[in-house]
C-alpha cells in the first residue's frame, strides 16, 4: 500500500513543480557544461595553465553536481543526466591531475566524506591526541627523573662541601700545633746556645 501511495503521489505531482525541478537541473547542467568547456580550453595550452583557477573551476563543477543530486526528482532521465555529467567530470578530473599534479588538485578533495570516513577521521584525531598525551606523560616522567638525579647530585656535593670544611678545620688545628712545636724548638735552641756560650766563657 505504501508503494502504491508513493507511486500515486509521484504521478500526481503538479506540473509546475516538475517544470521547476527540470528547469533548475537544466540550468545547473548548462552552467556545468560552460565551466567544463572553459577548463578544457585551458588544458589545451599547458604552458599558460593557471593551476589555482583550474582547481577553483573543478570545485565549482563538483558543487554543481552535488546540487543537481540534491535537487534531483529521482526520475530515470535525471539520474542518467547526472550520471553522464559525473562521468565526464571524472574524465576531466584525471586530465587535470595529469597536467597540474595531485598537490595542486587532490582527487580526494572532490568527494564529500562519507559518515564512515568522518568516523575514521575522528578516531584518528582521538588516537593522535592519545599519542600526544602519552608522549607528554613520558616527557614529564623523563623530566622528573632528571630532577631527581639533580637533587641526588646536589646532596652528594653538599656532603663533599661539608667534608672539605671538616678537613679544613683539621688542617687549621694541625697548623696551630705545628706552629707551637716550632716555637718550642726555637726556645730550646736559644737556651742551648746560651748554655754553650756560657760554658765556653767559663772554661
Amino acid at each position: 500500500l505504501i508503494v502504491l501511495f508513493s507511486a500515486y503521489s509521484y504521478n500526481r505531482m503538479d506540473s509546475t513543480e516538475w517544470k521547476t525541478v527540470t528547469d533548475g537541473i537544466d540550468a545547473t547542467s548548462s552552467l556545468f557544461s560552460s565551466i567544463q568547456q572553459t577548463v578544457e580550453e585551458s588544458l589545451k595550452d599547458v604552458r599558460s595553465l593557471d593551476a589555482s583557477d583550474i582547481e577553483e573551476k573543478m570545485r565549482q563543477m563538483n558543487s554543481l553536481l552535488l546540487r543537481m543530486e540534491l535537487d534531483s526528482d529521482g526520475s530515470l532521465a535525471t539520474k542518467r543526466t547526472i550520471g553522464d555529467l559525473r562521468s565526464s567530470f571524472r574524465e576531466l578530473e584525471h586530465r587535470v591531475v595529469k597536467h597540474t599534479g595531485p598537490l595542486i588538485y587532490p582527487i580526494d578533495s572532490l568527494e564529500e566524506p562519507s559518515p564512515k570516513d568522518r568516523l575514521a577521521k575522528t578516531m584518528d584525531s582521538i588516537e593522535q591526541q592519545g599519542i600526544g598525551w602519552k608522549n607528554a606523560k613520558e616527557q614529564l616522567a623523563h623530566t622528573e627523573a632528571i630532577g631527581e638525579d639533580i637533587l641526588k647530585n646536589l646532596s652528594r656535593q653538599r656532603e663533599t662541601v661539608i667534608l672539605a670544611g671538616s678537613i679544613a678545620n683539621d688542617s687549621n688545628t694541625l697548623l696551630n700545633k705545628g706552629n707551637r712545636i716550632v716555637q718550642t724548638m726555637r726556645r730550646r735552641i736559644a737556651r742551648n746556645k746560651t748554655f754553650w756560650w756560657c760554658s765556653i766563657w767559663l772554661t
